[in-house]
C-alpha cells in the first residue's frame, strides 16, 4: 500500500477541469494559502486573470 502523498499542485490540477477559472477565496478555503498562490503563479502553474481569479497556465476559458 502507498503512503505517497500527492502535492497540493498536482491534486488541483487533476481535479479542476481545463479552462475553468478558480477563485483565490474558494482556493482558500481548500486549504491553499495566499502566498502559495503566490508560488503557483511565479511559478507559472496559474496566471492571474483579474482580482482573485486565475486559471491554469496556457488555458483558455470555457464559455
Amino acid at each position: 500500500m502507498s503512503t505517497v502523498k500527492p502535492s497540493k499542485i498536482n491534486r488541483l490540477l487533476k481535479l479542476q477541469p481545463s479552462g475553468v477559472v478558480l477563485i483565490s477565496s474558494w482556493l482558500v478555503e481548500q486549504g491553499y494559502s495566499p502566498e502559495l498562490l503566490r508560488k503557483y503563479r511565479n511559478s507559472n502553474w496559474l496566471t492571474s486573470i483579474g482580482t482573485g481569479a486565475m486559471i491554469r497556465e496556457n488555458n483558455q476559458l470555457v464559455y
